[in-house]
């Protein structure tokens, strides 16, 4: 006895649509050609019933290890991210070590000086806290810069990473679409074969069971195989999602501290030049030029301080923004996790 040569089976294609309507005319197209080939099939051909019980076990197969492929290939540029990444630990010793730059720059207030201050003049050959604070007020400078610099190059690094996992997102959610598609297929077809049992009439039932007993079992097999590998999908989705979103906050928390950083050196760099100029004035004479100098430097001062202090405050802001999104990531982590399992 000779083996009997492949039949030429129905469809198990995704049928190519260009809306939900079409779509679902493709499907309902699909499941009728079935339903009349599986009314003429000799259930007694047992290579046949393996021919179609193996082309539904590779029932969006296809779709499967194309996401296998890119999932692993995305695993690790994903670990080195989390690894090496700008987080928002990091930006938050950042932003903290710039407030203390900040309170270090504070220009001395028009009044008795403090009692620490009264030290630091004692054992320095400058009269006035102004003259302690001008000393020093290059290097303070020249510290806030510098950090100001490291945090730019951590936004231009958000920045461009967010670009490449928007970039490696977009291409998850392709072959999320993709896998949606045939399970929606696997779901029409595993319907429309119990619905096929119940329309058959009493002399076919040779080919109920096999439809019940061969086919249907392996339609369901796959319904749950690719279920699950689409919420893996969705997860790796969900992932990118939130690191994109980290990143974006922490991006916006470090132009804040920039932008405030910048305000702070000018109104500073104002004072400084209105000092001296204020300085050099006395030395000619007390002429109202120089008690013009004296109102401006007086406003400049109390518009520093007030800058220094919204700045202080915008930078603990920010930070608490920093430390809430990293526990937000790090809770939703955690139930990504328990939810593999």
């Amino acid at each position: 006895m000779t083996e009997s040569l492949p039949v030429h089976l129905p469809s198990l294609q995704v049928p190519v649509a260009s809306d939900d309507a079409n779509s679902e005319a493709g499907i309902a197209q699909l499941l009728n050609d079935w339903s009349v080939w599986l009314r003429q099939m000799d259930p007694h051909d047992l290579p046949l019933v393996q021919q179609v019980t193996d082309a539904l076990l590779e029932l969006g197969m296809t779709e499967q290890q194309a996401f296998w492929a890119l999932d692993e290939g995305l695993k690790l540029p994903l670990e080195q991210h989390l690894s090496s990444g700008l987080t928002a630990d990091s930006v938050h010793d950042l932003l903290q070590e710039l407030q203390q730059y900040i309170r270090s720059i504070t220009p001395p207030k028009n009044k008795r000086p403090s009692l620490i201050e009264q030290l630091k003049l004692l054992f320095s050959s400058h009269l006035s806290p102004w003259d302690l604070w001008l000393e020093h007020f290059s290097d303070q400078q020249q510290d806030i810069k510098a950090l100001s610099a490291r945090l730019e190059r951590g936004l231009g690094t958000l920045n461009g990473e967010n670009q490449v996992m928007a970039s490696h997102q977009m291409i998850i959610r392709q072959h999320i679409s993709q896998l949606q598609k045939v399970y929606d297929l696997a779901v029409a077809l595993g319907k429309g074969f119990g619905e096929l049992l119940t329309a058959l009439s009493a002399d076919t039932a040779a080919v109920c069971s096999q439809i019940e007993q061969e086919f249907l079992p392996v339609i369901q097999k796959r319904v749950i195989e690719l279920q699950q590998q689409l919420l893996m999908a969705r997860q790796a989705d969900l992932t990118f999602d939130m690191l994109i979103k980290q990143n974006q906050h922490l991006s916006r928390d470090i132009t804040v501290a920039m932008n405030n950083s910048q305000q702070i050196l000018e109104v500073t760099a104002g004072l400084v030049v209105a000092r001296r100029r204020n300085h050099h004035g006395k030395q000619q004479s007390m002429n109202q030029h120089s008690i013009q100098l004296a109102d401006i430097r007086k406003a400049q001062l109390q518009e520093a301080q007030e800058q220094i202090k919204r700045a202080l405050e915008d930078i603990e802001q920010v930070k608490e923004d920093a430390r809430q999104s990293h526990q937000y990531l790090l809770k939703e982590q955690s139930i990504s996790t328990e939810n593999q399992v």
